[in-house]
């Protein structure tokens, strides 16, 4: 038997493992990752025609071909009855009470790799938050935090139609990162702009909070940062974490006790 030679593959690389098995190279076992054999299946998502949010989920359990171990997975699928055509069927999303609050401290501004030439975390940030903008339709509300050490509201929970959009997106352009992070400060205030709302305000209250995850004032762990989450949903104030380079990590603490 010839010596086959060896090739790397990416995180998404399961395609070309099974190019260089064909074509005489052996891939290193660590070379693969599990978000590329995830990548090359997909698994059925049910649908929902009631509810506006609605999770399901799965198990399997499977060993490890070169250890033997057991492993265990558990499959998460969101649905709801806005999705696909549901959108159209059910007369559009409900209007919307927005807050982005923006991780901008000095983390922030180094990039995914390490690299110099690689972008910025903060500047994917922004352009993400520049492209959500885009989606707001003239009844929505929107404010902008940033915080580091302190938050700062650059632009109040107002509506849409009535916010100077131009200068709004060259302050979102110009946004620089500096400073510690303090996560309950930018949650918190987030939390604060809701209670300046009418009484009799119906639409749905979002908050979209963007971080790197690397707090090393006030909260350092996430557990404050994830208790105010808790807490505003019985407002009905709803929250979703957008982790910028690194993923949102639970404190264990906080799913022992929730």
């Amino acid at each position: 038997m010839s010596m086959m030679k060896r090739a790397a593959t990416g995180a998404k690389g399961t395609n070309s493992f099974s190019e260089s098995i064909k074509y005489g190279y052996l891939p290193s076992p660590s070379s693969i990752e599990y978000e590329g054999i995830f990548y090359d299946y997909y698994w059925e998502t049910l649908e929902e025609n009631e509810k506006s949010f609605k999770s399901n989920y799965s198990s399997a359990i499977s060993k490890d071909p070169f250890s033997g171990e057991k492993e265990h997975y558990i499959g998460i699928g969101l649905t709801g009855k806005l999705d696909g055509d549901g959108l159209y069927k059910h007369g559009g999303r409900p209007v919307l009470n927005l807050v982005i609050t923006l991780d901008v401290s000095g983390s922030m501004g180094s990039s995914f790799g390490g690299k110099e030439e690689n972008t910025a975390k903060i500047e994917v940030a922004k352009q993400s938050i520049l492209a959500l903008l885009e989606n707001l339709k003239d009844n929505d509300r929107f404010a902008l935090i940033l915080f580091h050490n302190e938050a700062d509201v650059i632009q109040k929970l107002d509506h849409w139609k009535s916010i100077n959009q131009g200068k709004l997106k060259e302050q979102i352009l110009n946004i620089k990162a500096g400073g510690g992070t303090n996560l309950s400060k930018g949650i918190q205030t987030s939390t604060d702009l809701y209670a300046q709302l009418p009484n009799d305000d119906t639409n749905m209250n979002r908050i979209i909070f963007l971080t790197d995850m690397v707090p090393n004032q006030g909260d350092t762990d996430g557990r404050a940062l994830l208790e105010t989450a808790k807490k505003n949903v019985n407002a009905g104030i709803y929250t979703t974490f957008i982790g910028i380079g690194v993923g949102l990590k639970i404190p264990r603490k906080f799913t022992e006790n929730s």
